[in-house]
């Protein structure tokens, strides 16, 4: 308490030598230390690497469950942060705090300012902006299922059913026209054989790097998003194909009807407004 009270007459007697500290945790355990002081400070034996370009948006924390997010950039545009780290999913729901510290005396304590979890990251010219949501955003959660026309399991999940290593197949790179097309040779599927589908690559600076695919022919992959390292020549990989959700696609290519998780037969919103003598 001692602490706590000399960090509050930090706040009301000398405001200009306080400043905020963020603290990334990613989930492979690494973890990176800022402060948007000019310089790097050491708190608690921890070097924190002078960041003055993080800006963080304004909030205001409230009652209750509401969730209360904001928004951080420049800390990601940091040397220490790579693009191609970002790219490849690594900040993904890292855990983030933020608080403030008189760098002028760190021994007396710190004052949070808000804890929570990385989500949608933006890339604009190479300058990234994340936004921070706070624990609070788990309970915002819609809980249950919903109906719809449309199957709501994850492809190759339990729900499914489905053994995905059934409809896949293994690769090499032949060619590589630019970072969302490339070439194998031994696939032979129809066209559109593994729209929606998943290519993983199994070597290279890619491996174990998951991307979805927006469309297949003549043995041309193209990518739904960009691969984070660069595509070689003779990188193996292993491409599985999709599922649209439908219920014709589930009985017809899958032959997995009974797994089916969609409503495909409830009429949908023209049929509950329709009036009577309308076709």
């Amino acid at each position: 308490m001692r602490n706590i009270g000399k960090l509050i007459n930090s706040y009301t007697n000398s405001i200009t030598t306080l400043c905020n500290c963020i603290e990334i945790k990613r989930k492979d355990g690494l973890i990176l230390y800022f402060t948007d002081h000019e310089k790097d400070l050491v708190i608690n034996e921890i070097i924190y690497n002078s960041c003055q370009s993080f800006e963080a948006s304004a909030f205001a924390n409230e009652l209750g469950l509401t969730p209360n997010n904001l928004n951080i950039q420049g800390i990601l545009s940091h040397e220490n942060i790579r693009n191609d780290e970002i790219l490849a999913g690594k900040y993904d729901f890292a855990e983030v705090t933020i608080f403030q510290i008189d760098y002028t005396n760190p021994s007396i304590g710190k004052i949070i300012i808000n804890h929570g979890f990385i989500g949608e990251i933006n890339c604009n010219n190479n300058h990234f902006s994340a936004e921070l949501k706070s624990l609070s955003q788990k309970t915002d959660q819609v809980l249950g299922e919903i109906y719809s026309p449309m199957c709501r399991a994850k492809f190759g999940s339990n729900e499914c059913g489905i053994n995905t290593n059934d409809f896949s197949n293994t690769s090499k790179v032949i060619a590589v026209d630019n970072p969302y097309l490339i070439f194998s040779t031994n696939l032979k599927k129809p066209i559109g054989f593994f729209d929606y589908g998943l290519i993983e690559f199994i070597s290279g600076d890619n491996k174990n790097i998951k991307i979805e695919i927006r469309s297949y022919f003549n043995d041309q992959i193209i990518l739904a998003t960009p691969l984070p390292y660069k595509i070689l020549i003779e990188d193996e990989f292993k491409i599985t194909i999709g599922c649209d959700k439908t219920f014709t696609t589930c009985c017809n290519t899958f032959n997995n009807a009974i797994n089916f998780r969609g409503e495909p037969h409830v009429p949908g919103i023209d049929q509950v407004f329709k009036t009577p003598g309308t076709l």
